[in-house]
């Protein structure tokens, strides 16, 4: 075990002659082939196998360092690619923090609103409209009020009903569909009323 920490830790240390200028440093090829891979195993055992992911990461970091106008101050061109990707993760959370707390924000506000909106005539014809679906479904044929209860209510694919009872497949999405057609025509006549 302390020989890999010891191996791992001569690695880090590598770059231990400052580097000056580009020319010294090599191309941004040369730094990609030279560097790519272990910057990848770098993001993920400091970070995780993602999101975002180490690739992803690596490569940003490429093509940040490409787009950089002056690398001549850039001594050690291994601890800033890993400096530089370590900040495109940090970044790229702050971020996805920020969004969800945006969404989450959002989702609140579209709640709230909604619940303003519930005015008792609202409330009412959703009574209305649940009774006549209560309805709907009791004057179905057994099977068919089954299979939909099936499908809407429980998930189940017509594949699983299929096999939960039997029966072919074709005949569960037949049924599903003329279930929903009855629903639909009993509550066309409560909009029409």
């Amino acid at each position: 075990m302390h020989k890999r920490v010891r191996k791992q830790h001569e690695e880090d240390t590598s770059e231990t002659k400052p580097l000056s200028g580009a020319d010294a440093m090599g191309s941004v090829k040369d730094l990609y082939q030279t560097y790519f891979r272990d910057l990848c195993l770098h993001v993920q055992a400091s970070f995780g196998s993602g999101p975002p992911d180490p690739e992803d990461v690596a490569q940003d970091t490429f093509s940040k360092f490409a787009e950089l106008q002056n690398t001549d101050h850039i001594q050690y061109p291994r601890a800033f690619l890993w400096r530089m990707a370590n900040n495109i993760v940090i970044s790229w959370k702050r971020r996805e923090k920020s969004h969800l707390n945006h969404v989450t924000e959002e989702k609140h506000t579209h709640i709230e609103n909604i619940v303003d909106v519930l005015t008792a005539e609202r409330v009412l014809l959703g009574k209305e409209a649940l009774s006549m679906v209560r309805t709907s479904l009791k004057k179905m044929p057994k099977f068919r009020r089954r299979v939909l209860l099936l499908n809407r209510l429980h998930n189940l694919s017509a594949a699983e009903i299929s096999r939960r009872m039997n029966v072919p497949v074709t005949t569960v999405k037949t049924n599903i569909y003329r279930a929903m057609e009855d629903l639909e025509a009993d509550l066309d006549q409560l909009d029409q009323q």
